[in-house]
C-alpha cells in the first residue's frame, strides 16, 4: 500500500512539474527568442531553415538550439529535486507560522539565574553544621549553679 501511495504521489508531482515547466520554459523562450516550442509553427520554421540550407553560426542560434537541448535535462533534474520536497511541511508552514505567532514568548529576554548551586562536600558541610546546632547543649544555668556551689563550698 505504501509503494501505491509513493507512486501515485510521484505522479501528480510528475504531472504538476511537467504543466510549470512547460509554463516557464516556454515563457522564457518567447521572450527571449520568440521560439515557442509547444507551437507546430515554430518547429516548422525551424525545419524549413535547416532544410533550405541555414547555418546556425550566430551566438543567438547556438543559445536557442542549446537551450533546446538542455531542456529535457533541466526537466528530468528539477523533476527529481522536486520529487523530494516535503510538501506536507510546506504545506502546513502558514498554520505553524500562526501557531509560533499565538504561542510566542512575551518575555524573551528574561534570565533565569540560578544561585547557591553547592557540591555535595560543600552541603553534607552545611547539613553537619546544622546538626551540631541543633544537638542540646548543656544548659547556662545549671553551670552557673555549679560554679556557685563550688564557690560556697569553698569559703567555708
Amino acid at each position: 500500500m505504501k509503494k501505491i501511495g509513493r507512486w501515485l504521489r510521484n505522479l501528480v508531482v510528475l504531472a504538476l512539474w511537467s504543466v510549470v515547466f512547460v509554463f516557464v520554459s516556454n515563457t522564457l523562450l518567447v521572450l527571449v527568442w520568440n521560439f515557442d516550442y509547444v507551437s507546430h509553427e515554430s518547429w516548422k520554421v525551424l525545419v524549413d531553415y535547416w532544410n533550405s540550407g541555414g547555418v546556425i553560426k550566430s551566438a543567438s542560434d547556438l543559445l536557442l538550439v542549446g537551450s533546446l537541448f538542455l531542456l529535457p535535462i533541466l526537466w528530468l533534474l528539477g523533476f527529481n529535486r522536486v520529487r523530494k520536497l516535503d510538501y506536507a511541511k510546506m504545506l502546513l508552514a502558514p498554520v505553524n507560522a500562526i501557531y509560533d505567532w499565538i504561542n510566542r514568548d512575551t518575555d524573551d529576554n528574561e534570565r533565569i539565574v540560578i544561585r547557591n548551586i553547592k557540591s555535595g562536600t560543600q552541603r553534607a558541610e552545611e547539613i553537619k553544621n546544622e546538626l551540631e546546632s541543633l544537638k542540646p547543649g548543656k544548659a547556662k544555668k545549671a553551670g552557673n549553679i555549679r560554679k556557685k556551689v563550688v564557690e560556697k563550698r569553698t569559703e567555708k
